[in-house]
């Protein structure tokens, strides 16, 4: 909850396993990963809570500024923080520095593939074999709302333009639409369709 109170709940029953406490209030909502449930305060401090008893795992030190902790293959991700890093954990916990990372508070997206996110000039794009994140130019700036589906990346900017960037060409778009209006939730694609809620209503765009 807000004031960083975790409980564990079990499926089948419904019925509360374990509840524990942050050293202080969550910035994000609990992460599943490999490592357990990644979650991240306001102090800068990322945790991995362990699924089955709650257990609390001190991922990174306390560091200021915006730190996010994403699942990513079988470790993490940590982006920004003091150091305005990207940050790869493994399953042995071993920690790999890889570019920088200054991320806003847009949601970011999260696939099998890597993870994107949103930052003040645009948006970036990270996958395990990468040696630094890459910039998604073709996405524009003052992105409001992001997503993707494993092949593409789709964002809302500001003006209510949509842009839709395939992931092996991050220069250009491939399409964009302007829908004007303010969009604050991510896109969401299904089927064949792109589904942008505007502050003007529902559109569905052909993907």
């Amino acid at each position: 909850d807000e004031r960083g109170t975790a409980h564990g709940l079990d499926l089948a029953t419904g019925q509360q396993r374990w509840r524990t406490t942050l050293p202080s209030p969550p910035v994000q909502a609990p992460q599943a990963s490999s490592l357990g449930f990644l979650v991240t305060t306001v102090t800068g401090t990322a945790h991995a809570l362990e699924p089955t008893t709650g257990e609390i795992r001190n991922l990174a030190a306390s560091a200021d500024g915006r730190l996010i902790a994403l699942p990513m293959g079988v470790g993490a991700v940590l982006l920004g923080g003091g150091t305005n890093e990207v940050r790869v954990i493994t399953a042995d916990h071993t920690l790999d520095r890889r570019g920088t990372a200054r991320p806003i508070g847009i949601e970011p997206w999260v696939s099998s593939d890597g993870v994107a996110w949103v930052e003040r000039d645009g948006v970036k794009w990270f996958a395990p074999d990468l040696k630094a994140p890459i910039r998604v130019r073709g996405l524009g700036r003052e992105i409001t709302a992001l997503s993707g589906d494993g092949r593409a990346l789709y964002a809302v900017d500001a003006n209510g333009t949509v842009r839709c960037v395939l992931l092996d060409e991050p220069e250009r778009p491939l399409w964009q639409t302007p829908l004007g209006g303010r969009c604050n939730q991510p896109p969401l694609p299904l089927g064949d369709a792109l589904f942008v809620l505007m502050d003007g209503g529902l559109h569905a765009l052909d993907r």
